[in-house]
């Protein structure tokens, strides 16, 4: 399947799309312990579909160290948010090819700090709920919160500099798509009526927001029917 739940008409954005499901179903691979399935796919996706994916290969190590970079989720952040700027910099300046991804864009939806939030509470929810995760779920449930803390680190570099930078952009969705799978083990794992409403509500708002945001923002790179005046209400 394609990883975006919206249209994008710009084959580069495609082409990431499919590298982005080649990297999920890697990771499953991975988790399995079938390492150089994991390795190939990575290499596959990276070389036939968008060189960007190769970083993933670094979820070998997460996978590895998942217990230590989950109970130090803020020093993942921290480190995130410190050096974004610079290594980006220095990627933007070696290769000329890619300065144009050094640009700043002014976030101009009002969508995003909802987005933000949301990302942050499923995130925080992911760190106090370990001990209600099912058991045969935990491990991996520990993982992706391990990788999810990168992405989050991510968003708070985007949000506390009120700017987006498409290298960045490009390089959270690699980290960000742990999500819906924590938010689905949360669900199936929580015994608590209550609470599984409160993750089912948090949830359900966001894929609301995200559906408004995505067909909301201007340019043919969004989806084929953004020109539409129907879309001019959004």
């Amino acid at each position: 399947f394609s990883y975006f739940i919206v249209y994008y008409n710009a084959f580069n954005i495609l082409r990431q799309s499919v590298a982005m499901s080649i990297i999920i179903l890697a990771t499953y691979f991975l988790t399995q312990g079938k390492t150089k399935r994991f390795v190939f796919l990575v290499l596959l996706s990276s070389i036939f579909f968008h060189y960007s994916s190769i970083i993933c290969l670094g979820f070998y190590f997460i996978w590895k160290f998942k217990d230590i970079l989950y109970r130090l989720w803020f020093v993942n952040i921290t480190a995130v948010v410190l050096i974004s700027g610079t290594v980006l910099n220095y990627i933007t300046e070696k290769y000329v090819r890619y300065s144009t991804y050094s640009e700043k864009d002014e976030v101009t939806s009002n969508l995003s700090p909802v987005l933000f939030s949301f990302y942050l509470i499923v995130f925080l929810i992911s760190i106090v709920s370990k001990k209600l995760v099912r058991q045969d779920l935990r491990e991996l449930f520990v993982f992706l919160s391990a990788i999810y803390s990168f992405f989050i680190g991510l968003q708070i570099f985007f949000y506390f500099n009120d700017f987006v930078n498409q290298a960045l952009i490009r390089l959270a969705l690699y980290f960000m798509w742990p999500v819906f799978f924590i938010v689905g083990i949360l669900l199936v794992s929580i015994r608590d009526t209550g609470f599984r409403y409160i993750i089912n509500t948090v949830f359900f708002l966001f894929i609301s927001v995200f559906f408004v945001y995505a067909t909301s923002q201007k340019g043919s790179e969004v989806i084929p029917f953004v020109k539409d005046r129907l879309f001019e209400i959004f």
